[in-house]
């Protein structure tokens, strides 16, 4: 483990631009700092609409298909007024087992390991 004595803090130099220098760095990176505080600001707020985006675009295919023209029905789903009328509407029972609570899809079922 490294430390700092006072002793090593006595024998230490430090360097002290003229105080207008200072100043003028100071101003410097206050100018710099506060340009990538806004590009990260930007980047951000991009990012939060390329989310909302993404999930719009994970919402529409995932309730209208691939053809979002495609004739519709009424789906009897409660988080989906309709999908497309060639798609079918079944019970999830149909297509896995409950464990806890937790769908499992019979596709996931394996005689051995995990």
């Amino acid at each position: 483990v490294f430390s700092i004595t006072q002793a090593i803090l006595r024998k230490s130099e430090v360097l002290l631009p003229p105080r207008d220098e200072q100043e003028r760095i100071a101003d410097f990176l206050d100018e710099r700092c506060a340009a990538i505080d806004a590009a990260a600001e930007l980047i951000c707020r991009h990012t939060s609409s390329l989310e909302l985006y993404r999930r719009s675009i994970i919402y529409e295919t995932a309730t209208k298909g691939l053809n979002p023209r495609a004739p519709m029905k009424f789906s009897r789903a409660e988080w989906v007024r309709s999908v497309p009328r060639s798609w079918r509407v079944e019970p999830l029972k149909y297509h896995c087992s409950m464990f806890k609570g937790l769908p499992i899809l019979k596709t996931d079922l394996v005689e051995e390991g995990e």
